[in-house]
């Protein structure tokens, strides 16, 4: 996996150590399909704001720019991640 954060990375491992996942692509492919559904309701929601007149200012809350983005993520702790709280 390239351009992964540790967090990222030690996620995915989680996972498939969980045996929820068989390997890395089933992890990486069920985020793709979340991540499309969301783009697909964004992209509806704007549709039907242009059309009542709303305006375009749609928020997209997944998009991070790279400015903003943090180096890790700090959202559920991984096991062994020494930030995680006991």
């Amino acid at each position: 996996m390239h351009n992964l954060t540790r967090y990222q990375q030690r996620l995915i491992a989680r996972l498939v150590e969980s045996g929820r996942f068989a390997n890395k692509s089933e992890v990486v492919r069920a985020g793709l399909r979340l991540l499309e559904e969301h783009e697909r309701s964004v992209t509806q929601e704007a549709s039907s704001k242009m059309a009542s007149g709303a305006g375009d200012k749609t928020r997209y809350p997944l998009a991070r720019s790279k400015q903003t983005a943090p180096k890790d993520s700090p959202g559920v702790p991984v096991e062994g991640d020494k930030r995680a709280k006991r």
